[in-house]
């Protein structure tokens, strides 16, 4: 299993997590892949990757998670005068774990 990370280093991870999984998931999921829910794109990250995964015919592996970076999330966010990548309220990092 894969483990989410902070999303500056989320893209690299997700690469190296989805060629592993087109490489090993072929009868079953053997690598899996974390989402972390209270990320505003977690529902689009997780709908791309799947398609990626499924139109090889391959098994797609994943865990899902509210998450637990938050606040270092946000701080980032803030140091480097960016919007944030989290949900604004825990209630929406529920309804995007309903939805994922």
């Amino acid at each position: 299993m894969i483990d989410a990370e902070y999303t500056y280093v989320n893209p690299g991870m997700s690469l190296l997590a989805l060629a592993m999984m087109l490489h090993f998931n072929k009868d079953q999921p053997v690598i899996w892949n974390t989402y972390q829910c209270y990320l505003k794109e977690a529902f689009n990250t997780i709908q791309k990757e799947f398609d990626v995964v499924t139109r090889k015919n391959v098994c797609f592996g994943a865990k899902i998670v509210r998450g637990a970076y938050m606040q270092a999330e946000k701080r980032h966010s803030q140091h480097l005068g960016m919007p944030s990548p989290i949900n604004e309220t825990y209630e929406d990092t529920n309804i995007m774990y309903n939805k994922v």
